[in-house]
Protein backbone atom coordinates (compact mmCIF):
# COMPACT_ATOMS: atom_id res chain seq x y z
CA UNK A 1 0.00 0.00 0.00
CA UNK A 2 1.24 3.54 -0.58
CA UNK A 3 0.79 6.46 1.05
CA UNK A 4 -1.15 8.93 -1.31
CA UNK A 5 1.14 12.00 -0.52
CA UNK A 6 3.84 10.73 -1.62
CA UNK A 7 2.86 11.57 -5.16
CA UNK A 8 4.38 15.03 -6.49
CA UNK A 9 2.74 15.73 -10.12
CA UNK A 10 3.21 12.13 -11.06
CA UNK A 11 6.57 11.35 -10.09
CA UNK A 12 8.24 9.85 -7.27
CA UNK A 13 10.21 11.72 -4.56
CA UNK A 14 12.97 9.70 -2.99
CA UNK A 15 14.09 12.40 -0.40
CA UNK A 16 14.27 10.79 2.53
CA UNK A 17 11.41 12.41 4.34
CA UNK A 18 9.24 12.64 1.20
CA UNK A 19 9.92 8.71 0.13
CA UNK A 20 7.15 6.81 -0.47
CA UNK A 21 6.12 3.78 2.32
CA UNK A 22 4.30 0.62 1.91
CA UNK A 23 3.34 -1.57 4.00
CA UNK A 24 4.78 -5.38 4.65
CA UNK A 25 2.08 -7.76 4.07
CA UNK A 26 3.86 -10.46 6.79
CA UNK A 27 3.84 -7.91 9.34
CA UNK A 28 2.24 -4.66 8.96
CA UNK A 29 5.34 -2.77 9.38
CA UNK A 30 5.82 0.30 7.27
CA UNK A 31 8.92 1.20 5.47
CA UNK A 32 10.11 3.70 3.33
CA UNK A 33 11.38 3.27 -0.27
CA UNK A 34 14.79 5.06 -0.39
CA UNK A 35 16.15 3.13 -4.16
CA UNK A 36 12.94 2.84 -6.05
CA UNK A 37 11.51 -0.89 -7.36
CA UNK A 38 13.08 -4.09 -6.65
CA UNK A 39 13.65 -6.04 -3.75
CA UNK A 40 13.66 -4.48 -0.55
CA UNK A 41 13.95 -5.49 2.90
CA UNK A 42 11.34 -5.18 5.83
CA UNK A 43 13.42 -3.57 8.83
CA UNK A 44 10.77 -5.21 11.22
CA UNK A 45 10.62 -8.46 9.91
CA UNK A 46 13.30 -9.19 7.79
CA UNK A 47 10.88 -10.27 4.85
CA UNK A 48 11.77 -9.99 1.43
CA UNK A 49 9.46 -7.55 -0.79
CA UNK A 50 9.44 -7.10 -4.48
CA UNK A 51 8.04 -3.62 -5.17
CA UNK A 52 6.96 -2.73 -8.74
CA UNK A 53 5.54 0.49 -9.68
CA UNK A 54 2.10 0.77 -11.26
CA UNK A 55 1.28 3.52 -14.12
CA UNK A 56 -1.68 4.66 -16.41
CA UNK A 57 0.23 5.45 -19.13
CA UNK A 58 3.01 7.93 -17.79
CA UNK A 59 0.67 8.59 -14.58
CA UNK A 60 2.21 6.96 -11.00
CA UNK A 61 -0.74 5.26 -9.45
CA UNK A 62 1.22 3.00 -6.81
CA UNK A 63 2.73 -0.01 -5.75
CA UNK A 64 2.57 -3.39 -6.26
CA UNK A 65 4.26 -5.02 -2.68
CA UNK A 66 4.74 -9.13 -2.70
CA UNK A 67 7.04 -11.22 -1.33
CA UNK A 68 9.71 -12.49 -3.20
CA UNK A 69 9.39 -15.45 -4.55
CA UNK A 70 11.38 -18.68 -3.22
CA UNK A 71 12.51 -20.59 -5.52
CA UNK A 72 11.41 -23.63 -6.75
CA UNK A 73 11.57 -26.36 -4.49
CA UNK A 74 12.37 -29.24 -6.97
CA UNK A 75 15.41 -26.94 -8.51
CA UNK A 76 18.46 -28.59 -7.10
CA UNK A 77 21.02 -26.50 -8.26
CA UNK A 78 19.57 -23.96 -6.95
CA UNK A 79 18.57 -25.31 -3.42
CA UNK A 80 22.12 -26.66 -3.64
CA UNK A 81 23.64 -22.67 -4.27
CA UNK A 82 21.17 -21.27 -1.75
CA UNK A 83 22.68 -23.63 0.73
CA UNK A 84 26.33 -22.82 0.08
CA UNK A 85 25.53 -19.46 0.64
CA UNK A 86 23.86 -19.62 3.70
CA UNK A 87 27.29 -21.82 4.59
CA UNK A 88 29.32 -18.89 3.79
CA UNK A 89 26.99 -16.65 5.25
CA UNK A 90 27.00 -18.51 8.95
CA UNK A 91 31.02 -18.62 8.21
CA UNK A 92 31.14 -14.80 8.42
CA UNK A 93 28.78 -14.33 11.53
CA UNK A 94 30.90 -17.24 13.12
CA UNK A 95 34.47 -15.13 12.33
CA UNK A 96 32.13 -12.10 13.86
CA UNK A 97 31.34 -13.62 16.51
CA UNK A 98 34.84 -15.11 17.22
CA UNK A 99 36.36 -11.75 17.08
CA UNK A 100 33.83 -9.97 19.45
CA UNK A 101 34.63 -12.99 21.87
CA UNK A 102 38.72 -12.85 21.92
CA UNK A 103 38.32 -8.72 22.08
CA UNK A 104 36.14 -9.68 25.52
CA UNK A 105 33.21 -8.72 24.13
CA UNK A 106 34.69 -5.49 22.83
CA UNK A 107 34.70 -4.11 26.83
CA UNK A 108 37.11 -3.15 28.81
CA UNK A 109 37.37 -4.68 31.73
CA UNK A 110 37.31 -1.81 33.91
CA UNK A 111 34.43 -0.62 32.27
CA UNK A 112 32.04 -4.19 32.96
CA UNK A 113 28.34 -3.62 33.93
CA UNK A 114 25.41 -5.42 35.01
CA UNK A 115 24.20 -4.48 31.60
CA UNK A 116 27.44 -6.32 29.83
CA UNK A 117 26.39 -9.22 31.98
CA UNK A 118 23.04 -9.52 30.94
CA UNK A 119 23.36 -8.63 27.36
CA UNK A 120 26.24 -11.62 27.33
CA UNK A 121 24.02 -14.06 29.07
CA UNK A 122 21.05 -13.63 25.93
CA UNK A 123 23.76 -13.48 23.27
CA UNK A 124 25.45 -17.08 25.07
CA UNK A 125 21.75 -17.96 25.05
CA UNK A 126 21.52 -17.83 21.56
CA UNK A 127 24.66 -19.38 21.09
CA UNK A 128 23.79 -22.25 23.19
CA UNK A 129 20.83 -22.21 21.31
CA UNK A 130 22.26 -23.12 17.76
CA UNK A 131 24.68 -25.10 19.35
CA UNK A 132 21.92 -27.50 21.03
CA UNK A 133 20.29 -27.31 17.37
CA UNK A 134 23.23 -28.26 15.77
CA UNK A 135 24.10 -31.37 18.35
CA UNK A 136 20.24 -32.48 18.49
CA UNK A 137 20.36 -31.80 22.68
CA UNK A 138 18.06 -29.85 24.78
CA UNK A 139 15.27 -28.77 23.49
CA UNK A 140 16.34 -30.47 20.10
CA UNK A 141 17.18 -33.63 21.30
CA UNK A 142 15.47 -36.69 19.78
Amino acid sequence: MLNDDTRIDGLIDFANENAPKITCPECRGELLLLTGEGIHECPECGTELEVAFQFAGEQFIGCEVKLKAEPVADDEDAALFAYIDKLDEGRAVLARLQAYFDDNGEIHPESVTWGHVGSLTYLVSLLTQARDMVDHTGEYAN
